[in-house]
């Protein structure tokens, strides 16, 4: 019996998975495994499924060594994926996030924020993110443009004056951008997530405008 080779390495990537799952791995160690886990799917998606969607779409039907058609390839797939994803969230959510915490490594999220981290919030987003950031405004939902991947994009939706409808904009990240800033607390360490701080202050990018929502 022969296995299928995109099954299998997703049986692989589980393993890294599990290293991140598992109490006895040092914490730390744990997130940097969930991280792993996270980045192998967005190659494997990238290079061996997006194979396998040009040969689905090209009408291929020829089987893999193991029996597969692309068409199925990519069913059971998607299938084994989907709970991969599941439990990768359920890791960082309800695992390695309340351990954190419980060791003194908080993520603080805008409306938790003290007065000082607020302020510092404020400095990072003036002296390292204002000059870099450039929003793509959006007249139309048809009109949104083709959003490189692996790139974090912040969604900022704008009222509509005068009658007119509600227009949107889109904040690209860049690539080389640090994900976290770093928060003054009383002890041990405190941190938020650069879109996050993005958001606080993205009427700042769009002068004039009445932000109703900015989201991740």
């Amino acid at each position: 019996m022969l296995f299928n080779r995109e099954l299998s390495w997703l049986e692989f990537n589980q393993r890294v998975l599990d290293e991140a799952l598992s109490e006895d791995t040092p914490l730390l160690e744990r997130v940097k495994f969930l991280g792993i886990a996270a980045s192998n799917l967005d190659e494997f998606f990238m290079v061996r499924v997006g194979g396998l969607e040009m040969l689905a779409a090209s009408g291929s039907r020829r089987a893999d060594p193991s029996g597969l058609t692309p068409a199925r390839q990519l069913e059971v797939i998607g299938r084994r994926v989907a709970r991969m994803v599941a439990d990768q969230y359920a890791c960082h959510r309800d695992l390695l996030e309340p351990q954190l915490v419980a060791a003194g490594i908080r993520r603080v999220r805008r409306r938790e924020m003290a007065p000082d981290q607020a302020r510092r919030a404020e400095e990072f987003f003036n002296a390292e993110l204002l000059p870099v950031l450039s929003p793509l405004a959006v007249a139309d939902p048809a009109d949104m443009p083709d959003l490189p991947g692996l790139r974090l994009h912040v969604l900022v939706r704008q009222a509509g004056a005068a009658g007119r409808p509600e227009r949107c904009a889109v904040i690209p990240v860049g690539a080389a951008m640090s994900r976290l800033v770093r928060l003054p607390c009383p002890s041990g360490h405190a941190y938020a997530l650069v879109e996050d701080v993005i958001a606080m202050f993205a009427e700042r990018l769009l002068p004039g405008a009445e932000i109703e929502e900015a989201v991740p």
